[in-house]
C-alpha cells in the first residue's frame, strides 16, 4: 500500500525546521492545539525560600512567559515567511470555517475520551 502526504500538523516553527514542508507543502492554521509551555515548582521547594526570594522567581517567570510569547511570535512570522518563500500554501481558516471544523470534529470527544477527560476539556473551554 501506497499513501502520500502533502498536509502537515504541528506549528510553523517545526513545520519549517524540521522540514516537513519538503513533503507537506499544504499547511492550514486551524488552532487544533496550543502545548503550553511551563515554569514549575514544588510548593515544598518554595516554601523553603523567604518571600522575598519567592516574589524574585515570580517576577522573573513574568518576565520569561512575555519574552517568550513574543519570540514564538517572532518564529512563526519569520518561518511563515520562509514557508510561503518556499511555495507552501498557507491558510488561515475564517470563523466559519473554523466553526465547521469544530462541529465536524466535536463527536471524536465522545469516542475517544472518558467522562473525567471530558470533564477536564470541558474546564479547559470554559477559560476561553
Amino acid at each position: 500500500m501506497r499513501y502520500t502526504i502533502d498536509g502537515a500538523e504541528n506549528n510553523m516553527t517545526s513545520y519549517i525546521e524540521m522540514s516537513f514542508y519538503e513533503v507537506a507543502p499544504y499547511w492550514t492554521y486551524d488552532g487544533h492545539s496550543y502545548m503550553p509551555d511551563m515554569i514549575l515548582a514544588s510548593k515544598q521547594t518554595m516554601d523553603k525560600l523567604s518571600e522575598d526570594d519567592q516574589q524574585i522567581i515570580f517576577d522573573c517567570a513574568k518576565e520569561a512567559e512575555e519574552w517568550h510569547r513574543t519570540a514564538w511570535e517572532d518564529s512563526e512570522a519569520k518561518n511563515a515567511k520562509i514557508a510561503e518563500e518556499k511555495g507552501c500554501t498557507l491558510t488561515t481558516l475564517t470563523d466559519d470555517e473554523l466553526k465547521q471544523f469544530q462541529d465536524a470534529v466535536a463527536p471524536m470527544y465522545d469516542s475517544f475520551l472518558n467522562d473525567e477527560q471530558k470533564a477536564i476539556v470541558e474546564r479547559v473551554k470554559a477559560l476561553a
